[in-house]
């Protein structure tokens, strides 16, 4: 039973599970096709595990972003767009260092990805905005261990941003 285990076993737990199912979900995202949806049932099982084992926080809410981002990049029929709207909005929630833009500037920029396929633009254009105008030292704070992934993730925003809200 992984919840007789201390808590500090608990969180390297679900690091390590975190790990393991973005490895196979970016595996599975790199073959595409039917690689996605046929591995989709042990990537989510794996980031329920970490919710269950109480640490669905570890990676600033990665077992909570994984699920969001996967029904929101699933062919409508398999994906649950409504799950991943909860889960995004619990995530910036729970992240938020002021006016809605999480520590981890990337749920922002998955969470754009998710309004406008829900036909949201202004809403979609806003996350972006809130990650576009992140400054370093604002990254550095939030997310000191994630700094050069936040500024490739504000960098892929202004893309977006250029494309979808100009």
């Amino acid at each position: 039973d992984y919840m007789s285990l201390p808590d500090a076993e608990r969180i390297l737990l679900s690091r390590s599970l975190y790990m393991d199912g973005l490895l196979m979900a970016r595996i599975a995202e790199e073959k595409g096709g039917s690689s996605v949806i046929s591995a989709w049932p042990k990537i989510q099982r794996t980031m329920k595990t970490i919710m269950r084992l109480e640490h669905g926080y570890v990676e600033f809410y990665g077992a909570y972003r994984t699920i969001a981002i996967a029904n929101t990049r699933m062919p409508a029929i398999f994906g649950d767009r409504k799950l991943a709207f909860e889960y995004f909005t619990t995530i910036i929630d729970y992240t938020d260092v002021g006016n809605g833009r999480s520590s981890f500037v990337a749920n922002n920029l998955f969470f754009s990805e998710l309004l406008f396929k829900m036909k949201k633009p202004e809403e979609g254009c806003a996350q972006l905005t809130l990650v576009t105008t992140a400054t370093r030292a604002e990254v550095e704070q939030a997310a000191p261990e994630f700094v050069y992934e936040s500024l490739n993730t504000i960098e892929q925003a202004k893309e977006v941003f250029a494309d979808k809200c100009q």
